[in-house]
């Protein structure tokens, strides 16, 4: 119900595959699908939980159905404009690996939505690899503002080969993360996701069912050459420092892990919905 539950907020109705692969249960051993299926039966469940056409979703959502569908359409320009993007960010010789993140990962998006990278990058690279990558975002205009954010990039979470746990930026109470990692899709690997995985199977705390993403081989970015770019890691790191934004250098200096800005850690959500989500959550399981 809770599974279930989460991915209703984003209009996400889900197959079995889906469902069982991102079980939310917290502290127990992996569940077998037969299992799941057989509980799918249980009368007082199937009056909260429907199903139509491959997907289950709460009751009275079946409009969510064709909305998938919809949004489905929506990603593939997105996800294709990114693999554009992605190709060239394999030819920097900072960067290891790349994912797409949030709702396009799944192939959920809006039209007027963004582009959300993940990017992993060699010790000690991080903020040189982070220049080289906005260089021709800020020259063709393809970074997102507030007036306009459409299939503009948004290069908002870097870590480097060193520190690949993200576990210490998670919140307390943070079902939002801990999907937000499991819905990751990776699409250029130089040899890091495996450790990355490694590094954060304490996501199985919480998904017990939870396996690692193959990489689809439609998107699949292999790289077979770099740029002779050079680092000036420090010059890099202070040019950015200078430049940024006043609220996000303050935010850096809080307690929240909205914005993140450590050694081998660059994190950059000033508007953090994170709690959002997660009083959303709570108030559909209580109703």
């Amino acid at each position: 119900m809770k599974t279930v539950t989460f991915f209703d907020i984003f209009d996400y109705p889900i197959t079995l595959s889906e469902l069982a692969r991102f079980l939310w249960a917290p502290g127990e051993q992996p569940i077998f699908i037969e299992k799941i299926k057989q509980e799918l039966n249980n009368p007082e469940l199937k009056s909260k939980i429907e199903f139509s056409q491959g997907f289950y979703f709460l009751a009275g959502k079946s409009e969510n159905i064709n909305l998938r569908k919809e949004r489905y359409l929506i990603a593939e320009p997105k996800l294709k404009k990114a693999k554009r993007f992605v190709r060239y960010l394999s030819h920097l010789p900072g960067v290891r690996g790349v994912a797409i993140s949030n709702t396009l990962a799944l192939h959920h998006s809006r039209a007027e939505a963004d582009i959300d990278i993940f990017v992993i990058t060699k010790s000690g690279k991080i903020w040189s690899s982070r220049f080289w990558s906005l260089v021709p975002l800020m020259i063709a205009g393809k970074r997102p503002s507030p007036k306009n954010a459409q299939d503009k990039f948004c290069l908002s979470f870097w870590v480097d080969e060193n520190h690949l746990d993200i576990s210490p930026w998670k919140m307390q109470r943070d079902i939002y993360y801990v999907y937000w990692l499991a819905t990751l899709m990776p699409i250029y690997d130089n040899n890091i996701f495996e450790k990355f995985w490694q590094e954060n199977k304490w996501i199985n705390n919480y998904l017990p069912n939870f396996s690692l993403p193959k990489i689809s081989h439609r998107l699949r970015v292999k790289r077979s050459w770099h740029l002779p770019i050079i680092g000036f890691e420090k010059f890099c790191g202070a040019l950015q420092m200078k430049i940024m934004p006043q609220e996000l250098k303050d935010l850096s200096k809080n307690e929240t892990s909205d914005v993140v800005i450590d050694n081998g850690v660059l994190k950059f959500h000033p508007t953090d919905r994170r709690g959002e989500y997660q009083k959303q959550f709570d108030e559909k399981i209580n109703a």
